[in-house]
């Protein structure tokens, strides 16, 4: 039987396929030249959970690249969540760079945009337009919704968690971590292959939620630092995921190498 990501291929040409033609009826009907689209991705409920889709879109980025280069006119992403900066880190490398210029990005406040590329009676009402048409509703899987790791830190204390990379090519390392309540200092830190010690690439203070990404050319290793030594009372909960993307195989990578937890003294 054919592998699922062939499957997807298959149904993926088949829907564009159909989209070329309403596009050559619409040409028609109207008298004038329509060969573009513009989709609205809804992306709600969107989490590390779906990472494993990648595959897939691997597959539908190919296609599109070699059969339908100019048949994007823009996409939104409505409903972006607060994870999606560093899903999306992981995978933007695999599309045109053309096509990378016509994707926005909006947690709220989108209406406006969408007015702006498609006719408010042909927008879904659930996105604020007029069209009484229904949506099909996604079946979207709520265990472990966001695939996030849980660490509690201990008041007075920090933690560290390492990932490292052996492909020679090097890539990329993604994280992205939140609390549900208070704070904490935090510190990414980077050795690559040459280097003797760590090296601070960035340091915040009294943070809730934070994402980012850091590209590289060599084997290296990754350390993510919270730091609650300056709470006295307090313990705090941390959400977090770190996630490789490797340069010379192409493939992610997901999950932790090294976890270590220091016991904080006291600041003066």
């Amino acid at each position: 039987s054919s592998s699922p990501a062939f499957r997807f291929s298959q149904y993926h040409i088949a829907k564009f396929e159909r989209m070329l033609n309403v596009c050559r009826s619409q040409s028609k009907k109207l008298k004038k030249p329509i060969y573009q689209i513009t989709v609205i991705v809804d992306a709600q409920g969107l989490s590390f959970g779906h990472r494993h889709y990648k595959p897939f879109f691997t597959a539908s980025s190919s296609i599109d690249k070699q059969n339908y280069p100019e048949f994007l006119s823009s996409v939104t992403v409505i409903n972006a969540p607060w994870v999606l900066p560093t899903i999306y880190g992981l995978v933007s490398h695999l599309i045109d760079p053309n096509t990378r210029n016509k994707v926005t990005f909006f947690q709220d406040d989108y209406g406006d945009t969408l007015r702006k590329k498609i006719d408010m009676k042909e927008i879904p009402k659930d996105f604020g337009g007029a069209c009484e048409k229904e949506l099909p509703v996604p079946i979207v899987s709520t265990k472990n919704e966001e695939g996030l790791e849980t660490e509690t830190i201990s008041m007075m204390s920090s933690w560290e968690v390492t990932k490292r990379c052996k492909d020679p090519k090097g890539g990329r390392f993604a994280w992205v971590f939140k609390l549900e309540a208070y704070d904490i200092n935090f510190r990414v830190e980077f050795k690559g292959k040459d280097d003797k010690d760590f090296k601070v690439i960035q340091s915040l203070e009294q943070v809730k939620k934070h994402e980012g990404e850091h590209d590289f050319k060599t084997p290296g290793e990754i350390k993510l630092v919270f730091d609650n030594t300056y709470s006295y009372l307090t313990s705090k909960t941390v959400q977090y995921l770190i996630a490789l993307h490797n340069n010379a195989s192409d493939e992610d990578g997901f999950g932790v190498s090294t976890r270590k937890s220091t016991t904080g003294t006291k600041k003066e």
